[in-house]
């Protein structure tokens, strides 16, 4: 065996030498990678804290701002357990406008995603022109949001009375 000369020696003991440095740099190269995305994990879920924060503030910053709106708007929609004060209403405006009210019928109904529902009913006033009219023009202008589907106006009775027939519908709030 031939005796190694100091040349190839130290080239050798350079090369294991590089070899070594090497696997030192590789090894802290993936170790610095896993470390780098374990900080980048953490500071997504740093940045989506922060964002969900700020639009929950967003959001308790608008049902805060809106309270008067949002009172407002529930007082246009008939509530959900006001079916029969909204017919009281209704019967009140009679009374006041002077007609007899029969209701025929009262429906109550609810979208299919829950969010909206209506209160439909089905009404038969009598009494003079000028207070059958009357009515209808009241009723038309109840502070609630409400549409009339139907209405048919004749003679019963007499020349001198009147028969309104109506079928109304008022809106209800599905998370009243």
């Amino acid at each position: 065996m031939k005796h190694l000369s100091p040349t190839h020696f130290s080239f050798l003991g350079s090369l294991l030498l590089l070899l070594v440095a090497g696997g030192v740099l590789a090894f802290f190269y993936t170790e610095s990678r896993a470390a780098w995305q374990e900080v980048m994990a953490v500071r997504n879920d740093i940045a989506l804290a922060t964002r969900r924060e700020a639009l929950s503030h967003s959001v308790e910053a608008v049902l805060a701002d809106t309270v008067g709106e949002r009172a407002e708007l529930e007082r246009y929609f008939v509530g959900s357990d006001d079916a029969a004060s909204f017919i009281e209403t209704l019967e009140t405006l009679a009374r006041e406008t002077r007609v007899t009210l029969d209701i025929e019928s009262v429906d109550e109904a609810r979208s299919e995603d829950a969010t909206l529902g209506a209160v439909r009913t089905v009404l038969v006033a009598r009494g003079s022109w000028t207070a059958v009219s009357h009515f209808l023009a009241v009723m038309d202008g109840l502070p609630t949001l409400h549409n009339i589907d139907e209405f048919s106006l004749d003679h019963a009775d007499g020349p001198i009375q009147w028969r309104l027939t109506v079928t109304l519908t008022a809106f209800k709030l599905g998370n009243q």
